[in-house]
């Protein structure tokens, strides 16, 4: 907490000098966004509504941007820097900066404007709920009474925040919603978990008696659709559902039938098209996300595509299936484009050569992972001399990285960055930032989906 308060004041005063340039009463319907990056890993934002793409702002020398809209529909909207996402709830009139630190990005952002209070009321909840965390971690072994009363202790504190929220302020209804939400489905979503891990051999008097707090939630507001903390918990509630009696959830939940049963749980207790297209996509990409059940995915595929009536999201989830079964071992790894620490771009073709290559990835804001990743590194090259082991960069890479490559010792020759992070990120399948690729000579796949984290995969050197 104390380290976002530092940047409040030099918020204020950046946002007090930048509106004595703008209209003193701006129209209703206008929405006006604008920010500074401090520290910033990308050369530009991406504003998001659900998923898809509003704008994309380059940011200027002082690492500011700025938008004006004259019409934009009120609700959840993202702010990306790769490999960074923010929330923000926009609503018209609004007139909103934001100041975030990228080297520590979840606890630097400060919202300051019109519009302001709502998002950093909404930034206060969930570093707080956060922090509970190894609190209730304590509580998960007690028993359901006791862990429900710690649960409603806590949700009335943040009741009463929020009613002291709301008195000082003039909120519209749709703001109501969404920071009521923002405690509500949270604590929710901890009952339902509690379940999942205590409730296996619960009866039905004790299901019917812990599960009452189901009474006083909506499984088809449509408004939350894309709101992360309503989403969450209506995924919890299909974990708990699609579960038989006597089922042990960690025992079933790799398993394709049980994905298979939670896209019947949609389709038998969400009524929301739109929400039931978004749950079946989240249910889908956990599904083809776990490699060994590879062989079970067309499957599964025809269930999805009987249940989602998005043409996006089929698209999507056919194509991320594809993407994966173009890494599979002896393929060609497919081509994306790279660039090294003078900007020049490159295809990833270049990279191979008649020794085996392993790629691994970092992020310009995650530096001490890199720092332990050279320590394996400088560990694997003494076992493989003859193995190249090749670091690419999820973002461009700033003239500040050749000075930490000198202080730590990294050859630039052995480092790239991705150009396209969107298409690469696709094409390679790149959803952990401790993902690692093995590639025979000529460029030819021996493990596709390896963790740079693990030893598994290093016997496929030798």
């Amino acid at each position: 907490m104390n380290g976002r308060s530092i940047f409040i004041p030099l918020g204020l005063l950046i946002l007090a000098l930048f509106y004595g340039c703008q209209p003193e009463h701006p129209k209703k319907e206008q929405v006006f966004l604008g920010g500074q990056i401090i520290n910033s890993s990308h050369s530009y934002v991406k504003i998001f509504k659900d998923s898809d793409l509003v704008d994309s702002l380059a940011l200027d020398r002082q690492g500011r941007f700025q938008i004006q809209f004259d019409s934009l529909e009120s609700g959840m909207y993202n702010l990306e820097h790769l490999p960074h996402i923010q929330t923000l709830f926009l609503e018209k009139g609004d007139s909103i900066w934001v100041r975030i630190n990228a080297s520590d990005f979840e606890e630097s952002v400060v919202f300051s404007g019109i519009g302001a209070s709502k998002n950093n009321f909404l930034i206060e909840l969930d570093l707080e709920m956060n922090q509970e965390n190894s609190f209730l971690s304590n509580y998960y072994a007690q028993k359901p009474e006791t862990f429900k009363t710690v649960i409603d202790s806590l949700i009335a504190l943040k009741h009463k925040r929020f009613d002291n929220f709301q008195s000082q302020s003039q909120l519209s209804p749709e703001t109501v919603l969404v920071t009521q939400a923002a405690y509500l489905y949270p604590y929710a979503t901890r009952l339902e978990r509690y379940a999942l891990l205590r409730g296996t051999h619960w009866d039905s008097i004790q299901r019917t008696e812990f599960f009452k707090f189901r009474d006083s939630l909506n499984l088809k507001e449509h408004r939350l659709a894309h709101f992360r903390p309503y989403i969450s918990y209506l995924m919890n509630y299909l974990n708990q559902k699609a579960l038989d009696s006597g089922q042990a959830y960690f025992k079933f939940k790799d398993k394709t039938l049980f994905n298979l049963q939670r896209l019947n749980v949609i389709d038998r207790n969400i009524q929301s098209q739109q929400l039931r297209n978004i749950l079946a996509r989240a249910v889908a990409f956990e599904e083809i996300l776990n490699f060994d059940n590879h062989d079970n995915h067309e499957i599964f595929l025809g269930y999805f595509l009987a249940l989602n009536t998005s043409p996006k999201y089929a698209a999507e989830i056919v194509g991320f299936h594809d993407n994966i079964e173009n890494l599979q071992a002896n393929m060609p790894l497919p081509e994306v484009r790279l660039s090294d620490l003078d900007g020049n771009e490159m295809s990833s073709n270049e990279l191979f050569s008649e020794q085996t290559t392993v790629l691994y990835f970092w992020s310009q804001s995650q530096m001490p992972y890199l720092k332990k990743s050279q320590e394996r590194i400088a560990e694997f090259q003494n076992r493989f001399p003859q193995v190249r082991f090749v670091g690419i960069c999820l973002q461009p890479l700033s003239p500040l990285v050749k000075d930490v490559f000198q202080m730590m010792g990294i050859d630039p020759a052995h480092q790239y960055a991705l150009a396209d992070f969107q298409n690469a990120s696709e094409r390679w399948v790149i959803t952990l930032l401790n993902k690692a690729i093995v590639i025979g000579p000529e460029g030819r796949i021996i493990n596709g989906f390896a963790n740079f984290a693990s030893n598994d995969w290093v016997p496929l050197l030798e």
